[in-house]
């Protein structure tokens, strides 16, 4: 059999998280991105993702002969201008996976073709009980990833999390925080949130989290929550921690870890402050700190402001987390790190 190769579109840092997962599953060719983007190489250089890729700015995709991978990215990009694509590669009789969310009408109309694959949200309005405000118990670990700020390789330190689990040999209830989750054969937390009409949220999450259990039979739970926990100032608010208040009240949180963004000025008295800050607002104690890689900021095009972001050099990340880490503790560590899952695994007795 003829070994398939895949191209990836559109690719910017967004799609980093989930690179490593692909290039497990196909042989990955190409990353092609539109003309006016840009990719900071560094990236790839701190997560040493060791793949055979050439990197293509260039949106005109009908010279290029291998299968295609939709996946999101942190630009916008017309749906119109994807459905063409797809269309085109459909029509030489390529496969197309998109991991990318389209229109209910574009689905209908192209879940017919054989080599199109579409990931579907995984919600299902039957996981959650209305009838009762009981919380109902979850009687197994959970491990719970949350981000002070957005951009902080939350999804990269689950995804690791999980991989590193399911070679252990444990079952893992993964409920991550993106729309391709399917693909991953987890549950997409966003679309509990979206599509749940019940007053008591917080219990209609509990049922859910305790169905997908009794379902499934895992020996953990992995929850990764969408958005930021802390407001920052009035213009950045997170959503005031919204999210992170639901989740921690309506399952048990055994080993929590926070995402931060950079910051060179980091010190330990920060690192305190932060405990202290969950502990008083949430009542959750932080078990470890993860350091990104990348910050974001803002350029602007036009008479509007956008967001961007930039890596650092991945031996500055360990430098700033060493001088962090004293008396032989490891409070923070790179995203990267795999000491991190060390310390998770002694903690769980996993």
């Amino acid at each position: 059999m003829e070994k398939q190769y895949y191209d990836i579109y559109p690719f910017d840092d967004d799609c980093l998280p989930i690179l490593e997962y692909i290039t497990q599953m196909v042989v990955v060719k190409q990353l092609i991105m539109p003309n006016s983007w840009q990719f900071d190489s560094q990236a790839i250089k701190n997560r040493n993702l060791d793949i055979e890729a050439t990197y293509i700015k260039e949106c005109d995709l009908e010279k290029f002969s291998n299968n295609l991978i939709i996946v999101p990215s942190r630009h916008f990009i017309e749906s119109i201008h994807l459905v063409d694509i797809i269309r085109n590669y459909l029509k030489e009789g390529k496969i197309v996976i998109c991991m990318r969310k389209l229109p209910n009408y574009i689905v209908e109309e192209l879940e017919g073709q054989k080599t199109f694959y579409y990931f579907k949200p995984t919600y299902s309005r039957n996981y959650s009980d209305s009838r009762t405000t009981k919380i109902e118990k979850i009687d197994i670990p959970v491990v719970c990833v949350c981000g002070l700020l957005d951009n902080t390789d939350k999804f990269l330190v689950q995804e690791r999390i999980v991989t590193q689990l399911k070679k252990k040999g444990k079952k893992v209830l993964w409920i991550c925080s993106q729309n391709y989750a399917s693909f991953l054969d987890a549950y997409n937390i966003s679309d509990f949130f979206d599509n749940c009409s019940y007053e008591n949220v917080v219990v209609a999450f509990n049922h859910y989290v305790k169905a997908l259990q009794k379902q499934k039979m895992p020996d953990i739970i992995v929850v990764g929550i969408p958005g930021t926990v802390v407001p920052i100032n009035k213009h950045l608010t997170g959503d005031y921690g919204v999210l992170f208040y639901i989740v921690s009240n309506a399952i048990p949180i055994d080993y929590l870890i926070v995402n931060m963004p950079y910051e060179p000025n980091l010190d330990i008295n920060q690192i305190e402050m932060l405990r202290k800050v969950f502990y008083y607002r949430f009542g959750k104690c932080i078990d470890q700190f993860c350091l990104s890689d990348k910050y974001t900021f803002l350029i602007r095009d036009g008479n509007q402001m956008l967001p961007a972001v930039k890596f650092v050099d991945g031996e500055k990340i360990k430098s700033i987390c060493q001088s962090l880490n004293s008396n032989g503790e490891t409070a923070v560590q790179p995203v990267w790190s795999i000491d991190m899952y060390c310390n998770l695994f002694d903690s769980l007795a996993l």
